[in-house]
């Protein structure tokens, strides 16, 4: 299942702690290295949504979520020593399946997508060398491969066609790091992205026709990564 995360607590948390960050920071002697890399590597558990879904599971259709990896590399740039910004690239393979109810194709949705993050952190200050923040942001998406079953069979002389497009995603994420020695740091990251557009959409060639069917997809994302400070 995929996690559903309360919004309204999370921003009550990101901006609560420069607060918590600050009466720390007094007494911290150590600061943040300026710029980092972290390179990563994990799980992705996805799964897709959308009014295509809603047409196939309300006829007795199944939805399965797709499991597989993830990799990228992640630079963050210090603003403040708890605020910071991390552009980044990620290769995510992401999808999911549907089966039964008059469904015939037996093959899942397959995507993989070059990611483009952008997100604005906080994070505490060492705590016995551990850290913890929290961040979230937005990423657009190239889409580097799609396998969409049934789309390949429509075809525009029968009335509908079908397109696929890179859609943008919002993010939410934490990370938990913690020295592996005197430079290096180990970090385990988890954060859930959600589409703000379609990546594949069914319409009529008619343009009176105004039923469409959308393809959308969220999910969440297990890291591990190694994190190499610039000072």
């Amino acid at each position: 299942m995929i996690f559903k995360l309360n919004v309204n607590k999370f921003l009550l948390i990101f901006f609560l702690i420069p607060s918590i960050d600050h009466a720390q920071e007094i007494n911290q002697s150590k600061k943040s290295a300026p710029l980092s890399t972290i390179l990563k590597i994990g799980y992705s558990y996805t799964t897709l949504f959308g009014s295509e879904v809603d047409l196939r599971t309300s006829n007795g259709s199944k939805l399965e979520n797709r499991s597989s990896f993830t990799l990228g590399t992640d630079f963050e740039f210090r603003i403040t020593n708890f605020l910071f910004i991390k552009p980044g690239v990620n290769i995510v393979n992401c999808g999911g399946k549907l089966t039964g109810g008059g469904w015939v194709y037996v093959d899942p949705v397959k995507l993989t997508i070059l990611r483009i993050p952008l997100v604005l952190g906080l994070s505490t200050t060492n705590v016995q060398g551990i850290k913890f923040s929290i961040e979230v942001g937005a990423a657009y998406n190239f889409m580097l491969y799609s396998e969409i079953p049934y789309s390949n069979d429509l075809d525009p002389s029968g009335g509908m066609i079908a397109l696929t497009k890179s859609p943008g995603s919002i993010l939410l994420g934490c990370n938990l790091s913690f020295p592996l020695n005197n430079k290096l740091r180990i970090q385990i990251s988890y954060s859930f992205y959600k589409d703000i557009n379609y990546f594949h959409i069914r319409k009529y060639t008619d343009p009176d026709i105004l039923y469409k069917y959308e393809l959308w997809n969220k999910g969440s994302l297990f890291t591990i990564g190694i994190v190499i400070p610039y000072k």
